[in-house]
């Protein structure tokens, strides 16, 4: 399995690769070009394991380029002593077929911590395989509770990082001037357009500027540098 840019079907990069640069060079995100088909005997496997066991099962589908030595070293430290009870995601019965899948037991009682307790070992797993003896920049940035889980995930494996870990806290103001908020908007209609290029000036120039846009399900969130 390798992974594709979103925007140029013709990056083709490893998982680890994928992982480790994080976007492509282009602007365009990493996906998997092929998907394991999961048979009938892999959900009887995976209904007999716990949740270490499943990430452990899943993940190696997606992360060929790993050992299995690597992949149980990622879950393991991931998965292992940061949840309440040895417990990531427990499933509690509150009626007849109603259930809750209970996703606040993370260091952080974020349900960001179930992936970001898992990121900061593929990172340094994956930076030694590609990115042998250069340094791993870990940059925090944001003031909701991504960033929060994100340190606490990332200080668990701060002595294998070869760089420097750091925190930018940006206070929103309320009050936009005419000419960034046009700015915004011709972004906005610029990426319903698909025009990923003039997305990217626009957000380029936003910068240059002292605004920072975060794109969200709920639209586009600013702040200023």
């Amino acid at each position: 399995m390798n992974y594709i840019s979103t925007r140029d079907k013709s990056v083709k990069v490893t998982a680890a690769m994928a992982i480790s640069q994080g976007i492509s060079n282009e602007g365009g995100l990493f996906v998997p070009d092929t998907f394991k088909m999961l048979e009938k005997s892999d959900f009887e496997k995976l209904c007999s394991l716990d949740y270490i066991g499943r990430a452990n099962y899943i993940l190696s589908t997606f992360l060929n380029d790993f050992t299995a030595e690597e992949v149980e070293y990622c879950v393991k430290g991931a998965y292992t002593g940061s949840f309440d009870n040895e417990q990531p995601a427990p499933i509690s019965l509150i009626g007849k077929n109603a259930n809750i899948l209970e996703l606040w037991h993370g260091p952080t009682c974020a349900f960001k911590d179930l992936a970001l307790q898992l990121l900061p070992y593929l990172l340094t797993t994956s930076a030694k395989k590609v990115n042998s003896g250069k340094k791993t920049v870990i940059l925090v940035a944001t003031s909701g509770d991504t960033g929060k889980a994100a340190l606490e995930a990332f200080a668990n494996v701060f002595d294998e990082l070869t760089g420097v870990l750091g925190l930018v806290y940006n206070r929103k103001t309320d009050n936009l001037d005419s000419e960034i908020e046009e700015l915004i908007e011709k972004r906005t209609q610029a990426r319903k357009a698909k025009d990923f290029k003039t997305a990217d000036q626009i957000r380029d120039q936003l910068k240059e500027m002292g605004i920072i846009l975060e794109d969200t399900a709920q639209g586009v969130k600013w702040s200023r540098i």
